[in-house]
């Protein structure tokens, strides 16, 4: 209402002065604007109160919303609770390999749908995004959200044997990646001496799909040229780790570590 007020008295102000020496008619438009908003301007306080609200065990809670959440709750607890597999080992990451990070590389291969869109010949896990260990025993399905807590999907790509080389070499010479089963990669003296994927030597003139989980797609490991042909998978992460885990238990196994030597550095 204010700010209406003084709007009314510039605009009357200016119209007499209009009248007695009648100025430009553009400027004289373009100036009543300007001069309501210049009137319009938000005052700052001078002073800012604020008050504090503490959070204890004595508030009263609200007996509705509390039945409501534990529902939910004893739900989720069940769900979380679902034996998946089983194992009698216990499971850490150490470099150069990693035994959780090798997990989830062969279930991004072997979980693939069976379209030929979304099957790769090797994936590649950057062992940043793995968390956590896994205790010998019963492996519940909580663990496998504590594993892999961001729901995500990993990225396909096809590349020429010829320049899968460069990148091969780029990411496995500063370490902290593993890949698939059917895979090895020997280091020496931080330089490649022999890649193997699927079981025999890398051809440069073969077309590879790759599955990929990295911490950051746009750190420019890929060239622009390959992200531009790539793809994302449909199954998130988690979800083809429990179903890979699933498969195991399902053929009366348990889940076993595999760290057969896919990365290897020579003295």
């Amino acid at each position: 209402m204010n700010c209406a007020k003084k709007n009314l008295s510039f605009i009357r102000k200016i119209y007499i002065l209009h009248i007695q020496s009648p100025m430009n008619k553009r400027i004289f438009v373009y100036t009543i604007p300007l001069l309501c908003l210049y009137a319009c301007q938000a005052v700052q306080p001078l002073h800012v109160q604020y008050s504090s609200y503490p959070l204890h065990q004595q508030l009263p809670s609200d007996s509705i919303l509390t039945n409501l959440l534990n529902n939910y709750r004893q739900k989720l607890r069940d769900t979380l609770n679902t034996v998946v597999a089983y194992s009698y080992q216990n499971w850490f990451n150490k470099p150069p390999e990693y035994a959780l990070g090798n997990l989830v590389a062969d279930a991004m291969v072997n979980s693939s749908p069976s379209s030929e869109t979304f099957s790769a010949n090797v994936a590649f896990v950057q062992e940043k995004k793995i968390r956590g260990f896994w205790p010998k025993g019963n492996i519940r399905l909580e663990q496998f959200f504590r594993l892999l807590p961001v729901d995500e999907f990993w990225w396909m790509y096809e590349v020429r044997g010829k320049d899968l080389l460069p990148i091969i070499e780029k990411l496995f010479t500063n370490g902290g990646w593993v890949v698939s089963s059917g895979t090895e990669i020997g280091i020496s003296k931080n330089k490649l001496v022999s890649i193997i994927i699927q079981g025999k030597p890398l051809e440069l003139e073969r077309v590879y799909r790759l599955a990929v989980l990295e911490e950051n797609p746009q750190s420019g490991l890929f060239p622009i040229e390959m992200r531009q042909g790539s793809w994302m998978s449909k199954l998130l992460v988690r979800d083809a780790m429990v179903q890979f885990c699933r498969q195991i238990t399902q053929s009366a196994k348990p889940l076993t570590i595999h760290t057969d030597k896919r990365i290897y550095v020579l003295d």
